[in-house]
């Protein structure tokens, strides 16, 4: 072998290792985007190092650096900045990636405390240790017109936690499946929804004070030791690629974003952040964004700002985490599950969709455009969960993808297509004739405009879009006579029996045979507390 690739050999294993050079486009480009021609080469100066060594297990081994999930501060993990005393030091790059000699080396830096960095170069301008110059550090000042954090705190019930210590609180917090019973799709454009969460399923959020800010992997749902590449593909297929660390990294960053651009103080102190969750994947119920929205309120209780960040306001920021991992959605999930119970919301209108749809529907943009110029965020109005009436959940355990339901109806949606947008119009109204029917008990009304839902949904999205499995859940309920649409974007149905128990029973017998699961939805009541109430719009 070259130094392209390598064996080394040993009476036990053989290690392989094979290096990938930097691309560089010298013509055509991005013509090679939609099927042109390009000129291209590689060059020696960057490269990627890929070690393979037999094992018992198959592992994939985490980078220290590029897969970091130990951090200094939530500064750190934002931005790359670091806090000493009160300053902050923002590092830019002294020495080109291709002069690190190995993992090594790499390693004893990254676990290089700021403030050995910062006593050394102090005391000792030319310091025999040259790894101290792989990062070159400038000072900026924090700004000084923060306002002071610690509000009230609130006595917890099973939904959220706190376990006292001697040293330290450890905090937990609970977030439910989201179940949209109206209106969706409409959330994504800009429409109505209603929607309430459910106890079946939910994501646990733990934080614990610690000396680094740690992003703690689960040990089934960020697994990287396999037993065999059988075992990878298999999990992979069912579970998908992505665990949660992505999600806790991201609602760390825009919680501390948001609270840096509104000048909110945060303490400078640590914790481990470590979740679980029995939400079934890509079923339409709501997993990632239950676990940033628990996340979220650990963060709001540990650094005791949940009276400063208003609670209309903190769906965005679930949303924002979830936007920046290119995760397709609206803010109904993340209403739902931060308000808890049952939630009608009117979702925001943003500018350049304004225009849009006042050149084919003008009535439909008046009632919201005002408020919605006003107030920054959608409307939200929490109802009586003893309105609804027994309702079931149908599921399959095989993953659906929410971004291919969405993508083609969104781009004729910005397009001005005049069908979507009409059709999606109905969607939303059919949330206000169901907030009308619930506050009226009238099942019979409900039982329709379930089945109106997805018939629309059906119409604008194509049988290919939504998937056979998903259209065969709501076949199976629709069998019996009993009313039927999705839970979010697939893979989950919501099911109204209005005949009764004995419906109910047909229901369990069409299930089994067609190979689903079936639960009755335990609807979980409002999950406000007495500080989250005070910082609600008047």
């Amino acid at each position: 072998m070259d130094d392209h690739h390598k064996t080394t050999s040993s009476s036990e294993a053989a290690v392989i290792e094979h290096r990938a050079y930097a691309r560089v486009g010298l013509l055509g480009n991005p013509s090679d985007v939609y099927y042109g021609r390009t000129i291209s080469f590689t060059a020696g100066n960057f490269w990627a190092t890929v070690r393979l060594q037999p094992s018992d297990d198959l592992v994939i081994q985490p980078h220290p650096t590029h897969d970091l999930v130990v951090f200094r501060s939530l500064h750190h993990l934002s931005s790359g900045d670091e806090e000493v005393n009160g300053r902050i030091w923002r590092w830019t790059e002294e020495v080109g990636r291709s002069e690190f000699k190995g993992v090594k080396q790499v390693k004893i830096f990254i676990r290089l405390p700021l403030v050995t960095i910062h006593n050394t170069l102090k005391n000792n301008p030319t310091p025999k240790d040259s790894s101290l110059f792989h990062r070159k550090y400038t000072l900026e000042i924090l700004p000084g017109n923060s306002v002071k954090a610690g509000g009230p705190v609130v006595e917890m019930d099973e939904h959220h936690k706190t376990t006292s210590s001697a040293e330290a609180a450890v905090i937990e917090h609970r977030a439910y499946a989201r179940v949209g019973l109206l209106g969706n799709p409409s959330d994504v454009y800009y429409g109505r929804t209603i929607s309430f969460t459910a106890s079946n399923f939910w994501a646990t959020v733990r934080l614990q004070p610690s000396d680094d800010l740690v992003i703690q992997p689960h040990l089934t749902h960020d697994l990287v030791v396999f037993r065999s590449l059988h075992h990878l593909v298999n999990r992979l297929d069912s579970e998908g690629y992505y665990g949660g660390v992505r999600l806790l990294m991201a609602i760390c960053k825009v919680f501390f974003d948001y609270c840096k651009e509104n000048a909110i103080e945060l303490e400078a102190r640590n914790f481990t952040l470590s979740y679980d969750t029995n939400i079934p994947r890509q079923a339409g119920l709501s997993g990632s964004s239950a676990i940033v929205c628990a996340a979220l309120s650990c963060l709001l209780d540990f650094h005791k700002v949940r009276h400063l960040i208003k609670v209309e306001v903190r769906p965005g920021l679930i949303l924002n985490a979830e936007k920046q991992l290119g995760i397709v959605a609206g803010l109904q999930d993340r209403v739902a599950q931060v308000y808890g119970g049952l939630v009608y919301m009117v979702l925001e209108f943003q500018p350049f969709l304004t225009s849009i749809l006042f050149k084919f529907h003008p009535l439909h943009v008046e009632f919201a455009k005002e408020d919605m110029d006003t107030l920054g965020h959608g409307i939200y109005t929490p109802m009586d969960v003893s309105l609804l009436p027994p309702l079931h959940l149908i599921y399959a355990e095989n993953p659906s993808d929410s971004g291919k339901v969405h993508s083609t109806v969104r781009q004729r949606w910005l397009n001005g297509d005049e069908f979507i947008i009409s059709s999606m119009t109905e969607v939303a109204d059919i949330a206000l004739e169901g907030r009308t029917a619930l506050l009226e008990k009238d099942y019979a009304k409900l039982a329709s405009l379930m089945n109106r839902n997805f018939d629309l949904r059906r119409s604008m999205f194509g049988d290919d879009a939504l998937g056979a499995l998903n259209i065969e859940m709501v076949e199976v309920a629709r069998r019996v006579g009993a009313a039927s649409k999705f839970t979010g974007s697939g893979g989950a149905v919501i099911v109204f029996c209005p005949d009764g128990p004995l419906q109910v029973k047909l229901l369990e017998d069409e299930c089994r045979k067609a190979g689903f699961k079936l639960e009755q939805i335990e609807v979980i009541p409002s999950l406000l507390n007495e500080v989250d109430l005070q910082t609600l719009s008047k």
